[in-house]
């Protein structure tokens, strides 16, 4: 009896006691694992973490809290399942766990040391980001950065209203709102009371962005800093050699980053502050008026001719200042041929200028002739030439002769500026183009006015033969006319240079055709009149071969 007792006790003992130790490794386990995720959920430190390291819409799809008290749990069963074979005495099963657990928990130390390391490099992070975004809306960077970019915002009634409140709560000020004033005021107050409260406005995007990107930036900076040391701590020192030499050469080029940064915000800064004053002072002279005046603000699209010169002079800063800014980043690859392009760049830019002042001034001087050319023409009557041609054509207006002589001028006047600013730009092949254009133009008008004397002179001749006593006056002064057109059209076709070839020939054919039917013509319907002249002829002649005088007789002259 005592050893059926001993030895259902030792059996009882060896089975409990292993499933004593999974039971409460078990209940250990959901334990720590709910303690954990608790934890984590009422400090949202995990959800902060992740935030920070996987942004807030990744971070809001993982459940961190979980994720740590699974993590826990599996851990704490692991231990379990270990304690669960050293009581059963299985020391080859685990042997392997225990190596690994040893291996775990030796590498442990330098986990934490690596996570409080990333845990002061993150509060660090995060100081600095509240730092940097604190400073830039006390200071209203973003502000004056909307300011210099886009320019002050126009005046509203509201600014008005909120001035006038201003100037009366000022000592000794007294200024009584108007009836027009109070009644606009009830009907504001009535309409504010029935109406919900406006949605709060936002800023735009663009004020928000800069202080936004430079604390973000800091605080990746700040982290990025602590890489090496919590690489370092790991021990992994085939990731530590290139993370530590990208980091070097990251702060070997963050002082030219800064300087040139620095240097371009500076410089545009500069350039918009002086052009806002160039602007306004031109604008303060009286040179948009002048632009509007002389058609040069109509000429532009409606545009100011004071912004117009305000946004030059900002890029004449400018462009120094960016060549500055690419020096400063000491980047010879990149830099070099920018600031070639740039250096190019800037040394046309008095050629330009000289030619848009050579443009600006043809303009003046082409609107002031086109204007004396018109009026000139008007006045000597060239509106009823082309009656005076015999062209039944009525202009008035824009489109009567006088106007359209004005615009050809305009034209041509602007024409030769142009040809001269190419050349002044090194535009040789379209100058030289443009002079040819120039020289057929001539050709056309030069055609144009001889057409113009011929169509004159045929009219002229049709009149005076019409009004003749000749037999047939309307069949010659159709004739007349008509050979007279034919033969200017003629010259003015090989005065323009068009088709010379074909119009000698057309030409020397047409009056061949016309010899050859003249010849016809007389030979065919002239014969009995020929013949008899010829038949006069002969017998004129056969009768002084016939008569001879009678001789003298040898002695009546003694």
């Amino acid at each position: 009896m005592s050893e059926v007792t001993g030895f259902s006790s030792e059996d009882v003992i060896g089975v409990v006691t292993p499933i004593a130790v999974l039971v409460v490794g078990w209940i250990l386990a959901l334990v720590l694992g709910a303690l954990t995720r608790a934890g984590l959920r009422r400090t949202s430190l995990d959800e902060r973490l992740a935030s920070a390291v996987l942004g807030e819409g990744r971070a809001a799809e993982l459940d961190t809290a979980r994720t740590a008290g699974r993590v826990v749990y599996y851990t704490v069963l692991l231990f379990t399942a270990l304690a669960f074979l050293q009581v059963l005495s299985l020391t080859a099963a685990a042997q392997p766990i225990n190596a690994m657990l040893d291996s775990v928990f030796a590498f442990v130390p330098r986990l934490l040391g690596a996570a409080l390391l990333g845990l002061v490099a993150f509060a660090l992070a995060s100081v600095v980001r509240r730092v940097l975004r604190a400073a830039v809306e006390r200071w209203g960077v973003d502000r004056k950065l909307r300011a210099a970019l886009d320019g002050p915002a126009p005046k509203t009634a509201d600014d008005a209203g909120s001035a006038r409140s201003v100037t009366s709560t000022l000592p000794g000020a007294q200024v009584a709102p108007t009836e027009e004033e109070r009644v606009a005021a009830f009907e504001r107050a009535e309409a504010s009371a029935s109406m919900p409260p406006p949605p709060p406005v936002e800023p735009p995007a663009a004020g928000r962005d800069v202080g936004r990107t430079l604390a973000d930036a800091s605080f990746w900076l700040v982290l990025l800093l602590f890489v090496p040391a919590i690489l370092g701590t790991l021990g992994l020192e085939g990731l530590l050699a290139p993370v530590q030499g990208m980091i070097d050469d990251l702060l070997g080029f963050l002082p030219n980053l800064v300087s040139a940064a620095v240097i371009f915000g500076v410089g545009f800064f500069v350039a918009r502050v002086v052009q806002r004053i160039v602007t306004g002072l031109l604008s303060g002279v009286g040179l948009d008026r002048l632009s509007a005046r002389t058609g040069i603000q109509k000429a532009m699209g409606g545009r100011s001719l004071a912004a117009l010169v305000g946004i030059v002079v900002f890029t004449l800063i400018l462009l120094p200042v960016a060549i500055g800014a690419l020096d400063a980043l000491a980047l010879e690859s990149v830099t070099a041929p920018a600031t070639a392009m740039l250096e190019s760049v800037f040394t046309a830019i008095p050629l330009l200028f000289a030619a848009a002042l050579l443009l600006g001034v043809a303009y003046l001087v082409a609107r002031l002739c086109a204007s004396l050319v018109e009026n000139m023409l008007s006045a000597v009557g060239f509106d009823a030439l082309p009656e005076r041609l015999g062209l039944r054509v009525r202009g008035e207006g824009r489109s009567a002769p006088s106007a359209i002589a004005g615009k050809l001028t305009l034209i041509a006047i602007m024409f030769f500026a142009a040809v001269e600013a190419s050349r002044m730009l090194g535009f040789e092949t379209v100058a030289l183009l443009s002079t040819e254009l120039a020289t057929l133009a001539g050709h056309v008008l030069l055609g144009l006015a001889i057409l113009a004397i011929g169509l004159y002179l045929a009219n002229l001749a049709a009149r005076l033969i019409a009004r003749s006593d000749v037999p047939h006056p309307r069949v010659l002064a159709i004739s007349a006319r008509v050979v007279i057109l034919v033969l200017v059209a003629a010259m003015a076709l090989r005065q323009m240079g068009i088709a010379n070839e074909i119009v000698e020939l057309a030409f020397g054919l047409t009056l061949g055709a016309v010899a050859v039917a003249g010849a016809l013509a007389f030979g065919l319907g002239g014969r009995q009149a020929a013949g008899r002249l010829l038949d006069e002829g002969w017998r004129k002649l056969d009768r002084r071969e016939t008569y001879a005088p009678p001789a003298a007789e040898p002695g009546a002259a003694e």
